[in-house]
């Protein structure tokens, strides 16, 4: 696990997640860490479901044919809790990768990212040592 401050994040990162991660490296103790890199992932999940969720309305306005699953999900939009959140994510994206213009759609590439696996077992076995030998 690396313990250097990645600087380009601040640039290339939206501004709410630049400065959470900001706050999470900076922390003083475990538990302001953590709840900043909590609060920095859940406005993430928020700002990646937006944009598939504002195109998905957008085709609904178009005449485009509605998904009976996502509608029901999307009933709860209101003040949604962040498994909601994650559920919009989830499934706006399968919508979007599952159909037939997914290659060419501009959000067509989300649902492949989310399910791509990611085993990086230098950084497991980081995170092993980290959490039972302490820091």
């Amino acid at each position: 696990m690396t313990e250097e401050f990645r600087r380009e994040y601040l640039v290339q990162l939206p501004l709410p997640l630049a400065q959470l991660y900001g706050r999470a490296f900076n922390a003083k103790d475990g538990r302001t860490r953590h709840d900043n890199s909590f609060y920095c992932f859940e406005a993430l999940i928020k700002l990646a479901a937006c944009p598939l969720i504002a195109a998905y309305m957008a085709e609904i306005e178009e005449g485009a044919a509605r998904n009976e699953k996502l509608e029901k999900q999307l009933a709860q939009i209101a003040l949604p809790s962040l498994g909601q959140w994650v559920g919009f994510l989830r499934e706006t994206a399968r919508y979007f990768g599952a159909r037939a213009d997914s290659a060419t759609h501009p959000l067509g590439h989300v649902w492949g990212q989310l399910n791509e696996k990611h085993r990086t077992l230098p950084g497991l076995l980081a995170l092993y040592g980290r959490i039972k030998n302490g820091p």
